[in-house]
């Protein structure tokens, strides 16, 4: 399965398959359990600042 990015506001981070292998929620599953979006496309889960992206993710709790 290939899936073609683009801007990614038509990819949801964690249920669509646009990695190599799976979908994320399944690959990362103790992760997608304590994200706070679990809806978020993949343009919503980022941040552009200057020429670089940043990946700004919300979780429910402290991860430390």
């Amino acid at each position: 399965l290939k899936r073609i990015l683009g801007n990614g506001r038509n990819t949801l981070f964690w249920t669509n398959n646009w990695t190599k292998d799976t979908v994320l929620s399944q690959k990362l599953k103790r992760l997608f359990n304590v994200a706070q979006d679990k809806e978020l496309t993949v343009a919503e889960m980022g941040e552009q600042h200057g020429g670089s992206w940043t990946w700004v993710f919300r979780w429910r709790r402290n991860l430390l």
